[in-house]
């Protein structure tokens, strides 16, 4: 079972820009610069690895109820209309936890500290 269908919500706190634009309990938090994810999935309609933007995608599934829900819709192509996820794109994005978390980048997990995380694009 992928670990966030097994993992507790944490108080995540994300500002894009400079803009606050995430602020509740997550169970997931997905950067991306291209569209589809493991699996052939489609995360992000509109990414393009080309634009100088981050995609980001926070989910609030809790469960595995909520989580088939959510993998259903973004399998069927229609991931922004999971009542569970949120998207949105910047070239800053700043993410705090209230908690550590394991996260993985390219691949390799790591443990992020509470109040860490910051992602950039360079200017274009």
């Amino acid at each position: 079972m992928p670990r966030p269908v097994r993992g507790e919500l944490v108080r995540t706190r994300i500002t894009v820009d400079g803009a606050d634009w995430f602020d509740g309990e997550a169970s997931c938090v997905l950067f991306g610069n291209v569209g589809t994810i493991t699996g052939g999935i489609r995360a992000f309609d509109d990414a393009r690895p080309d634009d100088g933007c981050l995609e980001i995608g926070v989910s609030t599934a809790d469960g595995a109820v909520d989580w088939a829900r959510t993998l259903g819709r973004m399998a069927a192509g229609r991931t922004e209309e999971s009542p569970f996820v949120r998207i949105t794109r910047g070239r800053k994005i700043k993410v705090r936890l209230a908690a550590p978390r394991t996260y993985e980048l390219d691949g390799g997990a790591a443990e992020a500290p509470p109040g860490s995380g910051c992602g950039w694009c360079p200017a274009r």
